[in-house]
């Protein structure tokens, strides 16, 4: 999230509910709602986002960064979290049947317990080098 301005990270949190790792310009915003889980770089600092993108392309720092991303979005989460699977509900505060349990947890979307997979190449597109084109990194 290379923002300028950002009141709140929303969309970085649902990316870290998703065990997904967010790097991203420290703007106060995104310092607040990401706090120790996020992984900052200046906007205008292309040498930062490559080492934050190659950090993570090592499992084992993705996995970490996953696995603290996930804490810190249970963390900013407004709703109560069960560890028996049955999830509140919305009337009269009765809880709601559990969810039918999958085939396990979804390593492509981070859903469940597991950290999300990391992804195969990243493309970074910048202002500061238009006429070179995107920098992909596999």
């Amino acid at each position: 999230m290379p923002s300028l301005y950002e009141s709140w990270g929303r969309v970085a949190i649902e990316a870290f509910a998703s065990g997904i790792p967010v790097i991203a310009h420290p703007t106060p915003g995104l310092v607040e709602s990401l706090g120790d889980a996020g992984i900052f770089a200046y906007r205008d600092d292309l040498g930062a986002w490559i080492h934050a993108l190659h950090a993570l392309k090592d499992p084992a720092n993705w996995t970490q960064a996953s696995l603290r991303v996930r804490a810190r979005s249970i963390e900013l989460s407004a709703a109560p979290i069960s560890t028996s699977g049955a999830t509140p509900s919305k009337a009269c505060g009765t809880p709601a049947p559990a969810p039918a349990p999958a085939n396990g947890p979804s390593a492509a979307s981070g859903v469940g317990d597991q950290p999300a997979q990391p992804p195969t190449a990243y493309t970074i597109r910048s202002s500061l080098t238009p006429t070179a084109g995107p920098l992909t990194i596999q």
